[in-house]
């Protein structure tokens, strides 16, 4: 090929449509606010805006595509309760539980699929009734029993970790599931104690709200929840208890995440038919609108807002606002039909003045300037601040002061530790220079570095720094210590009082002392080692015991 016609082609290539090889960035987004009385279904004028901007050559999401981003990236309204759903779930988890006996695993299968399908859209408020979790509860470990008896442990261990997940809370009834299952499950839990897990951080503007994890109460904000089983999960923030609040979805792999809920801006927030915020009255409105409108704009991905504010039935508002500055850059006022659709011939003439940054009210004849809207100074200000992004990583954890419920695991590092320094110093109690009993002094010293290293992770405190001065001294001791234990060790078996016929009386044993330097040495050594792995502000350790029918487990995690 002549490399003029490649060139020209790569050329037409790069010049192609947004159409052909992705869609163009869009940076304006429309947001209806209306407060009050005023509030109602004024979607017909959000659709108009946006294709009068759309006409006039502007990128901008259409209504449908901004409700859609929204959902799919911050909240969406909780699902109402259907009844009808529970009745069909019982009847598919009677049926799952017969073929599951039975050994019908594609029967048994198909059950599993419709179970998923009935609950997929609002699980998290069909299990706010106990009653109703423990029916999904069952269905999901019915299927975990029919794999476990096609001899699908690998299959059956998927199972296992959805049921967790869906049901985060609620132990499985040992009368509804045969012992197998009952043991499969606990072997799961105690798998996963000792791999990687996630674990998520709930916060919200207000603290002591109660918080809902896939529609199960699971305590107060700020909330740590260090144990979830990978998957998504539906995080619900309620601080005044009279209605179910959002639904923030998040997918945890095997990590550390971070919610934050503004629970005020939920309450404004309404997705069911168009994006907007709807506000109990004007001052609300004019307090938070601006700071409101650009947290939606950044959730998604707008450089521009312009919100539409109905003024009365026959006008609205539309203010362009810079999402990065919070500057409102102009306000035209203009009228609207019967069906709450713009007036045609002024819509254009709107969107040719937000475009140019023109303030003017294009409902008047003549079109007239007016003044720019200006938000209230105080509130606003502080709430136009970038509030932090939902899928935003998790601080460091914080003191167990805050968190009634907080695990508290230094109780085991003080008994690892206590135990530690009582065992070594029983070592060097036992050390004698000759003749010492070797075999004891060096199991129990090894016994007391071991422990006392064991309990640095629980006890060594969080630090800002990566690592402390401090515990570089220590390690640098520890060193020393090592070092001398090898000197001394060389000496072992010398002869320490000769006799004048060249006979040896006494011998010099340093293997006993060598390691007791040596399990001295190992906790000061290993303390720097432990900062320079957890890095700064570590989450906390724990230690867990899991004892079941047929099965014991110990497991320590944590960041080290």
């Amino acid at each position: 090929m002549l490399p003029g016609v490649r060139a020209a082609l790569l050329a037409g290539l790069l010049t192609l449509p947004s159409s052909s090889l992705g869609q163009a960035p869009r940076q304006w987004v429309v947001v209806l606010s209306s407060g009050g009385p005023r509030a109602g279904d004024w979607g017909g004028a959000v659709e108009s805006a946006v294709r009068a901007l759309a006409g006039g050559g502007v990128a901008v999401l259409s209504a449908a595509e901004s409700r859609s981003l929204f959902l799919e990236r911050a909240s969406s309204e909780a699902a109402p309760i259907d009844r009808s759903a529970v009745n069909e779930i019982a009847r598919v988890v009677d049926s799952l539980t017969l073929n599951a006996a039975m050994r019908r695993q594609r029967a048994a299968l198909r059950d599993m699929q419709e179970l998923e399908l009935l609950i997929g859209p609002g699980y998290e408020s069909l299990n706010r009734e106990a009653q109703t979790a423990r029916l999904i509860q069952n269905g999901c470990l019915q299927f975990v029993r029919s794999l476990l008896e096609a001899g699908d442990r690998a299959r059956a261990r998927e199972q296992a970790m959805r049921c967790l997940n869906l049901v985060p809370d609620i132990e499985p009834d040992p009368e509804e599931h045969p012992p197998p299952v009952i043991g499969f499950l606990a072997e799961v839990r105690a798998e996963l104690r000792v791999t990687a897990r996630a674990s998520l951080r709930i916060e919200s503007d207000t603290a002591g709200c109660t918080v809902y994890l896939n529609g199960r109460r699971q305590g107060r904000t700020p909330l740590d929840l260090p144990a979830l089983v990978a998957g998504e999960y539906r995080v619900q923030v309620e601080c005044e208890g009279d209605e179910p609040g959002r639904v923030h979805r998040r997918v945890l792999g095997a990590e550390q995440a971070r919610i934050y809920v503004d629970t005020r801006l939920d309450h404004a927030l309404a997705t069911s038919s168009v994006l907007s915020l709807r506000y109990p009255d004007r001052d609300h409105e004019e307090t938070n609108r601006l700071g409101d409108v650009r947290q939606i704009s950044r959730t998604l991905g707008a450089a521009t807002a312009v919100a539409l504010t109905p003024m009365d039935g026959q006008r609205a508002r539309l203010d362009r606002i810079d999402v990065e500055t919070g500057a409102v850059v102009a306000s035209v006022i203009a009228s609207v039909e019967p069906d709450l659709s713009f007036v045609r011939g002024q819509v254009g003439r709107a969107v040719e003045a937000l475009v140019a940054g023109r303030s003017v009210d294009v409902s008047a004849t003549p079109p007239a300037p007016i003044e720019t809207w200006t938000p209230p100074i105080g509130p606003a200000a502080s709430i136009a601040l970038p509030a932090p992004s939902p899928a935003e990583r998790m601080p460091a954890a914080p003191p167990a002061s805050e968190q009634e419920d907080a695990p508290r695991p230094s109780a085991a590092g003080w008994i690892l530790g206590i135990g530690g320094v009582a065992t070594l110093g029983a070592g060097w109690v036992l050390y004698q220079p000759v003749y010492a009993p070797v075999s004891a002094t060096i199991a129990v010293g090894v016994a007391g570095g071991v422990l006392a290293t064991l309990s640095l992770p629980f006890l060594l405190p969080r630090s800002r720094a990566w690592v402390p001065i401090w515990s570089w001294i220590a390690g640098v001791g520890g060193v020393g210590l090592a070092a001398l234990g090898a000197w001394e060790l060389q000496f072992d078996g010398a002869c320490s009082v000769e006799l004048r016929d060249g006979r040896c009386s006494m011998v010099w044993r340093s293997r006993n002392l060598s390691a007791l330097l040596f399990s001295t040495a190992a906790p000061l050594v290993a303390t720097p080692i432990v900062y320079l792995i957890r890095g700064p502000e570590p989450d906390r350790a724990s230690l867990s015991l899991d004892i079941g029918r047929g099965h014991a487990a110990l497991a320590a995690t944590g960041r080290f």
